[in-house]
């Protein structure tokens, strides 16, 4: 689908700032530790403040209708 694949998300590693391209609309962007725990979600059109989130990976999931376009994420 078009929509999965013009999702482009950066910096990665991250520290304080998360960027999206490729959304038109705000969007539902969830964020999941290593154990699958929800830690942050929000609906975003272009980037994110992910300063909260302390260092590590995370699962990142963005929703749109019934699409899902998932990206690991590091955390600094």
């Amino acid at each position: 689908d078009t929509f999965l694949l013009s999702i482009r998300t950066y910096p990665n590693p991250v520290n304080n700032r998360l960027y999206i391209t490729g959304l038109v609309e705000a969007t539902e962007v969830n964020i999941y530790n290593i154990s699958g725990q929800l830690v942050l979600s929000e609906h975003v059109k272009s980037n994110m403040d992910v300063s909260s989130l302390e260092s590590g990976i995370y699962i990142l999931s963005i929703i749109k209708g019934k699409e899902q376009s998932i990206h690991k994420l590091v955390k600094r």
